[in-house]
């Protein structure tokens, strides 16, 4: 059996941007690995909260990442802990392990790459915020090299210039991506993802065969009403509803369904990333139903929803959160694909392990198409 892992990352030294973009990391302030840990974990919660309601001690907000801050060891000794397995950032390693778990091919996305970009974001450089993501993409296409038809770099992209984004995404097709990671939100007020504009886009992706990536992180959730802080009580629950409300993968991809994008682009492929299965029955039922006539407005398309999404949609199980049944009997089997999501913890210590066993009753074509038939059959790999 061949096993595609669709979700794994590198942890990057802590100076890569430093060593090799060192123009780009002069432009920027001081960078904090608790900061960005902090800002990454609780997502775009703390720009919800109006300014006249903005916390003292942000950190109220989610205890529990104050206590995992409080017990990380200093930068340098995160390094030095970091570098201790060779497999999180250097290529003959990696493909070792990879050997050891009968991995056969394996997407990797970043990790500490979104640090700079962040920053720049917050300090009002959206250009360069661009220049860094696209300085990873050098970095990973040139460290991957050799060594990209098993260890495929996935590209990350910005939107805000799409002949800028399709550029990017031939340039790193050349390196050997197969994957480009944007986000689902709307780009702006005025364009979101199934905007016209992006046509071109989902034209260059269908062309080259690359795969478009939701993953939970850039995915961002969709907008929390700050009214939600007004509780009389423990503030950290406005976080906790920050992290069980509808993510915005879900909207978009209604929206790639319900504005066209799906029909007119059947070869375009959309992967989602770390956001578990849980919520696709409903997901589809709930589109199903609507464009049966249940909805307000018309819809003219020749397949359901859930016919497209099985078409072109593939969804990657998570160990640690993810019980692949009853999911699988109420979805087409096809959309649920494995990844470990290594080095991060999420994705538990035996994948392999915890997903055979409640495959262990299935097809052989199940589980087959589970841990690499399906998105091998769909993308080419």
């Amino acid at each position: 059996m061949r096993i595609i892992d669709v979700d794994s990352h590198f942890y990057e030294p802590l100076d890569w941007l430093e060593e090799h973009f060192p123009a780009l990391a002069e432009q920027l302030p001081p960078l904090s690995v608790t900061d960005f840990i902090f800002r990454f974990g609780t997502s775009d919660v703390l720009d919800a909260i109006p300014p006249d309601k903005q916390l003292d001690d942000p950190m109220d907000l989610a205890p529990g990442i104050r206590t995992f801050l409080e017990s990380l060891p200093p930068a340098e000794k995160l390094a030095g802990l970091l570098s201790r397995d060779r497999a999180v950032c250097h290529p003959e390693d990696r493909l070792r392990r990879c050997d050891e778990q009968g991995i056969a091919v394996q997407l990797i996305n970043n990790n500490w790459a979104h640090m700079p970009y962040m920053k720049a974001r917050e300090v009002g450089r959206p250009d360069l915020a661009t220049e860094v993501l696209e300085a990873y993409n050098t970095w990973a296409g040139d460290l991957l090299h050799g060594y990209t038809d098993r260890l495929i770099p996935i590209t990350f992209l910005e939107l805000d210039d799409i002949d800028r984004a399709i550029a990017e995404l031939r340039r790193m097709r050349e390196a050997g991506s197969r994957a480009f990671t944007i986000k689902p939100a709307p780009v702006s007020p005025d364009r979101s993802l199934t905007h016209p504009d992006h046509e071109p886009l989902w034209s260059a992706a269908e062309d080259l065969g690359m795969v478009a990536i939701f993953h939970v992180g850039p995915s961002g959730p969709a907008p929390l009403d700050p009214g939600w802080l007004a509780n009389g009580g423990s503030p950290s629950t406005f976080n906790l509803l920050n992290m069980v409300r509808a993510p915005s993968v879900v909207l978009a991809l209604a929206a790639m369904v319900f504005d066209g994008v799906f029909e007119r682009h059947p070869k375009l492929v959309v992967l989602v990333e770390e956001l578990g299965i849980s919520w696709l029955p409903d997901f589809l039922a709930r589109m199903d139903t609507l464009a049966k006539g249940r909805g307000r407005a018309p819809y003219s398309f020749p397949l359901l929803p859930s016919e497209y999404i099985a078409r072109q949609v593939r969804v990657a199980a998570l160990a640690t959160t993810d019980e692949l049944y009853p999911t699988l009997d109420r979805v087409p089997p096809e959309l649920v694909v494995f990844s470990t999501d290594y080095p991060h913890p999420e994705g538990g210590p035996t994948p392999f392990e915890t997903f055979g066993e409640q495959l262990s009753k299935a097809s052989s074509e199940l589980r087959e198409g589970f841990f690499g038939g399906s998105i091998a059959r769909l993308v080419g790999l």
